[in-house]
């Protein structure tokens, strides 16, 4: 199973590093640290990460969890990030997010035509 960890400047540490410690313990579960580009992303925090990959070498992720920020408005300009988004998510067996996440989700068009979700948010984690 490929599971993408969207990483984008400023996003919130614990949105992706929380599932990443229950996921990278799946049995079958192959992590990528995705970004818009190769070069370090430093989180809101100041948290570095290295990205794994990019759009153009992870286009078939089984699992895409979005993180959350502070300041999610530069992320919805990422225009590559958004497009892999769009082509990306519509193929995936699961596609989460964690708060403000959900914005790339509506940004890249994903959520349209799609039922809201259950009281409580539970189309989040």
């Amino acid at each position: 199973m490929k599971v993408a960890l969207v990483v984008y400047p400023d996003f919130t540490a614990l949105d992706p590093i929380g599932p990443y410690e229950v996921i990278s313990r799946w049995p079958e579960a192959k992590v990528h640290f995705v970004a818009g580009s190769a070069d370090p992303v430093r989180c809101d925090s100041g948290l570095t990460v290295i990205p794994t990959d990019t759009p153009s070498t992870l286009s078939d992720p089984d699992l895409i969890v979005v993180p959350g920020s502070g300041n999610p408005l530069p992320v919805l300009e990422d225009r590559e990030l958004l497009e892999w988004l769009r082509v990306a998510a519509p193929n995936c067996a699961w596609t989460a997010s964690v708060c403000t996440g959900a914005g790339l989700y509506a940004v890249a068009g994903f959520s349209r035509g799609r039922p809201r979700p259950l009281t409580g948010g539970s189309a989040t984690i």
